[in-house]
């Protein structure tokens, strides 16, 4: 998709000067000299991972038709990325450094403390999310070996390898390495899965022991969309890293053009994933999609990378999240001098992933995490905040009437989905918990 709709940010600079803050707001200082492809990779890092393997099971609430909804979701993201970004360079002459400072712009003070913690709150979810997949399969890879270890001491192990690289790492342009090689490890495991689940779909001879009849498959299950809309939107809603990413490009006017292509192959990623899931186990499907597989070779080697993409993939996610709270507290080298600021984000970030970890041993149920996280935050996220600053900030009479329709649909179905997901999460997360698995 060509970035056409990008009008509003004309005024967008296009050089490989050092991004600037608002005018009554500092900022972390980030050189523009990152390129394109590695902004491509940064926003495959942090949607490309343990969520796909969640996915099948989205597809198994909403029928065949969740297909549909992670392509019609792909172009959602894209536009309203857009529409972010205009929203940034909204103000004649400077660039609103960051998605909670955009959301002051529009809404003041209350704006900014609302999307901060909204911003923290998605990015600390997703990550619990990672801590709880990894910790538990490392525990059940161990077990295939004859060797005991609890969940709760592999999520120590995985939070701790999380730890170093979100502590030591300042902005997420230091990390686009990290990043290459999470989205590669990512898409061999959605490869792996994928082929798995068709070679191993149930059968007379082969299927889960708690299933004695073949799965059935739907088109459409329409009370499961809503739902199914929070749980896709957690995948696409990338709009709180946006302002991060962008910041780091050298050519800014580039974005639309990088995120459409980010979103194609993230889209393709999630089908694959999704719809080999779903066709081999149907109605039986679980999440994660791993507990449908039998033990293999190749399978816990897919998982094994996915454990190892997600201790590259958090710092993209924590570094945003902690970066709008350290600036929110003047935690920055201009303010406080680099040693103090080196070592108030050291305890901040550790603190941080300290209390994650508490979170994910407490709550170990991983598609349930995620469907709460969804429902509460990344709703938000992706469909309320960037339209509601968008009308805001331009102003609806200045705004073209096909785009006000668009972005009053989309914060209708946000709400929606907000609100139905919510209380599907709660009821599912209650279950888990009296059942005591997930």
């Amino acid at each position: 998709m060509e970035d056409a709709t990008d009008r509003g940010s004309s005024d967008t600079p296009d050089t490989g000067k050092v991004a600037t803050a608002s005018d009554t707001h500092l900022e972390h200082a980030v050189p523009r000299n990152g390129s394109w492809v590695g902004a491509v990779f940064n926003v495959m890092c942090i949607s490309i991972g343990t969520g796909t393997m969640n996915l099948p099971s989205v597809v198994r609430r909403c029928g065949w038709f969740g297909i549909v909804l992670f392509v019609l979701m792909a172009i959602v993201g894209w536009y309203v990325g857009v529409l972010f970004k205009r929203s940034m360079y909204s103000r004649p002459g400077r660039r609103i450094s960051s998605f909670s400072l955009v959301a002051q712009e529009a809404f003041g003070l209350g704006g900014y403390w609302f999307a901060t913690c909204i911003t923290y709150l998605y990015c600390c979810g997703t990550v619990v999310s990672w801590i709880i997949i990894s910790g538990t399969q490392i525990t059940r890879l161990l077990g295939f070996a004859q060797v005991h270890l609890n969940e709760k001491a592999s999520m120590a192990i995985i939070a701790t390898a999380m730890w170093i690289p979100f502590t030591l790492l300042k902005t997420l342009g230091e990390i686009t390495i990290a990043s290459v090689f999470g989205v590669l490890t990512a898409m061999f495991t959605v490869v792996v899965l994928g082929v798995t689940s068709l070679q191993h779909k149930y059968t007379d001879t082969y299927h889960s022991p708690e299933f004695d009849s073949g799965p059935t498959h739907a088109f459409i299950i329409a009370s499961g969309i809503p739902s199914a809309l929070a749980s896709i939107s957690f995948m696409y809603a990338g709009a709180v890293v946006f302002p991060h990413i962008e910041a780091n490009m050298k050519r800014p006017g580039q974005f639309g053009r990088m995120l459409s292509l980010a979103n194609t192959l993230v889209c393709g990623a999630y089908i694959l994933s999704s719809a080999t899931g779903y066709a081999a186990f149907g109605s039986q499907t679980v999440s994660p999609i791993l507990n449908n597989l039998p033990n293999l070779a190749i399978v816990n080697a897919a998982t094994i990378l996915i454990i190892v993409h997600v201790v590259f993939a958090a710092p993209v996610m924590l570094v945003s999240a902690n970066l709008e709270l350290e600036l929110a507290l003047g935690v920055m080298p201009d303010i406080m001098g680099k040693r103090k600021e080196l070592a108030w984000r050291v305890v901040m970030r550790t603190i941080t992933m300290g209390i994650l970890l508490g979170v994910s041993i407490a709550i170990p149920y991983f598609g349930q995490v995620i469907d709460l996280v969804s429902a509460i935050s990344t709703t938000v996220v992706f469909f309320l905040v960037p339209v509601f600053c968008y009308v805001r900030l331009f102003g609806w009479r200045k705004i073209a009437k096909y785009e006000l329709v668009l972005c009053f649909i989309l914060a209708g179905v946000g709400a929606v989905a907000c609100v139905w997901g919510l209380i599907d999460a709660i009821k599912s997360l209650r279950a888990a918990i009296q059942s005591g698995h997930g």
